[in-house]
């Protein structure tokens, strides 16, 4: 299957009725979700956000942060609903700049993946998760296997086993 006809998220439908934002619903649509791993603790506070995601196309994704206080895995989330896709010359680029952001704010590795990507590091172990992760940002390193027109390839085992050396 081709990548963009792969990567689905589910998205959460809000509206403000005056006194607040309101629930409605969800829907599942074009998308992903970033996650950023934290060794021991969250950063104080996070900056460059805006800026990371002002640089995707206009009107093109709706975007939440979503904090987990996991036991062992304290991971912030990022859904990204899509809109409007990037072109193929532009999405490589958007998607190391969005990891990216996550390490600079003191993650020690960021993903990637569809709606099944959790927030457990255990999406780097080839035996439990294999299929989970899309790409990838540690160490300096930006890891993507197939582009939007391409069809879809997530991160071999090796390259996830690189990531689990990499998280000791």
């Amino acid at each position: 299957m081709i990548t963009r006809e792969s990567l689905l998220c589910i998205r959460t439908i809000r509206e403000d009725d005056g006194s607040g934002m309101r629930f409605l619903g969800q829907e599942e649509g074009d998308g992903l979700r970033f996650f950023g791993h934290w060794k021991t603790h969250f950063p104080h506070s996070l900056h460059g956000l805006s800026a990371v995601l002002q640089a995707w196309p206009e009107q093109g994704i709706e975007a939440s942060l979503v904090r987990w206080d996991g036991e062992n895995y304290p991971v912030f989330r990022l859904d990204v609903a899509i809109l409007r896709w990037p072109s193929a010359d532009e999405w490589p680029v958007l998607l190391e700049k969005t990891l990216k952001w996550f390490t600079d704010q003191g993650a020690i590795v960021a993903w990637c993946g569809d709606e099944y990507s959790t927030a457990s590091i255990d999406n780097f172990d080839p035996i439990l998760a294999r299929g989970n992760v899309y790409a990838c940002y540690f160490d300096g390193r930006f890891i993507l296997n197939s582009n939007l027109d391409e069809e879809y390839r997530i991160l071999t085992d090796e390259q996830l086993l690189a990531v689990q050396a990499h998280l000791g």
